[in-house]
């Protein structure tokens, strides 16, 4: 089974105080997917228009999916007090993505949603959450099937023979966690063989689709630790029929260090092999890495050295170039093997040649879907002739698609400020007197 994000639409992050909506992929619906022509999106806007917010915004939703503790952790409360919209103290997300088999034919359409609520100063609870089943022609006039429905902590459903034991099974923990966090728990610590009905199929592809997310923020959002690891696999049954895309494991490269289960020592060297051969296409003079380990707890504290002829130097204390294409890497790779990637300032410390000579690649030959928020001017000329490729984000949160306008190049059209509510319609003149002392 694969992935595609077809919608998202979230309000109540940091300026966002009306609600945005994100579209991937054509409103009408058709058994089969063509995504060559609409997989990768590029979001612009101005310093502060909210680019960032988007990206935690989904970075939120991966974790209130997946992360069962998340609203219980000290490091988050504090963090989602930072980003919360201080207007609507209410953040709402809601994903419509498709479940797609081999084929690429679209199996099932989910639409789960989920609000989150400051009720004091570190406390938050999920005010609502939602998984409806789509169907119809189009993303818009469709008829829907609410799967399950969770207001203030209670369960409300109907027509499902597993909703009362649901309900036994979610009891008391629904103003915390969402559904799919609490099923897929539930099943880790009783290690329970849970009947794979229709119903739950629904629910744990909601996890899966979350597990299928990748996402990279800048580190200016991120407060430390706050992204955890991925929960353990499920460990005493199989979800095969769910689960055809799980591949071997991947690591998180970091720019300090790594720390890897000892069994896994031998992939983590396969793969640092295949980073050592990235970066070698932007430093040729780059002989390969090195690695530092020592055991700690029955794991690996492992450094990198990057060595060239004279000298090798750690990851660490690398140029801040070099250490954005390692920390990207497995993003990637991520997006290579067909998952679904968000990456905030993609253009950041990379030269645009580069980034440029990425994307030309990614559009060949990529298999998931990329999202990326960018200032670099660049990516634009390799997406206009994509479908669903270029949004610009304006000022008072609404975006705008790109679509041809006579024979503007989409470049010319934001450089120059016309955009429909984009900023950049300033002159050189609008400087003077700005920077010089008023007694010269």
């Amino acid at each position: 089974m694969r992935y595609y994000l077809a919608r998202f639409k979230v309000v109540g992050i940091k300026n966002l105080d009306q609600r945005i909506q994100l579209d991937f992929c054509d409103k009408t619906i058709r058994s089969h997917l063509d995504w060559s022509q609409s997989n990768i999106k590029a979001i612009y806007g101005s310093n502060g228009s909210g680019k960032s917010a988007i990206m935690n915004a989904m970075a939120i939703y991966k974790e209130l999916v997946m992360n069962s503790n998340y609203l219980y952790d000290h490091e988050t409360t504090l963090f989602l007090n930072e980003i919360i919209n201080k207007k609507t103290r209410k953040l709402q997300m809601e994903v419509t993505f498709l479940i797609l088999n081999a084929q690429a034919q679209i199996q099932t359409i989910l639409i789960h949603s989920v609000c989150l609520k400051q009720t004091g100063f570190k406390d938050f609870v999920i005010a609502e959450e939602q998984l409806k089943k789509h169907t119809g022609q189009t993303l818009d006039t469709g008829k829907t099937q609410t799967l399950y429905h969770v207001e203030e902590g209670s369960l409300k459903s109907s027509d499902f023979k597993e909703i009362e034991s649901l309900k036994t099974m979610t009891a008391n923990l629904m103003k915390k966690q969402t559904i799919p966090a609490i099923l897929i728990q539930h099943t880790i610590e009783n290690k329970a063989q849970i009947p794979l009905s229709t119903f739950i199929k629904n629910i744990l592809s909601v996890y899966f689709f979350a597990e299928a997310l990748h996402i990279e923020l800048s580190t200016s959002d991120l407060p430390r630790g706050w992204i955890r690891q991925k929960q353990k696999q499920l460990s005493d049954w199989t979800l095969d029929d769910l689960r055809e895309e799980t591949s071997s494991a991947s690591f998180e490269f970091n720019t300090e260090d790594d720390v890897i289960p000892i069994p896994a020592y031998p992939q983590y060297q396969r793969q640092i092999q295949r980073l050592a051969e990235f970066i070698q296409i932007f430093k040729m003079d780059l002989l390969g890495i090195e690695n530092e380990c020592k055991e700690v707890q029955g794991n690996l504290v492992i450094t990198k050295y990057l060595v060239y002829k004279d000298f090798r130097i750690a990851s660490e204390f690398e140029s801040t170039g070099i250490k954005k294409l390692i920390t990207l890497f497995n993003a990637f790779k991520s997006f290579m093997n067909g998952d679904l990637v968000f990456i905030d300032e993609l253009d950041a410390n990379l030269h645009d040649v580069y980034l440029c000579r990425l994307l030309d690649y990614f559009c060949a030959y990529g298999k998931g879907q990329l999202c990326f928020t960018t200032h670099n001017l660049g990516p634009m000329e390799v997406l206009s002739k994509r479908k669903h490729s270029i949004d610009f984000l304006s000022d008072n949160s609404e975006i705008i698609s790109w679509k041809k306008k006579g024979n503007y190049s989409v470049i010319n059209l934001y450089r120059n400020g016309m955009i429909d509510n984009s900023p950049f319609n300033i002159e050189p003149f609008d400087f003077l007197g700005l920077f010089e002392d008023e007694d010269q």
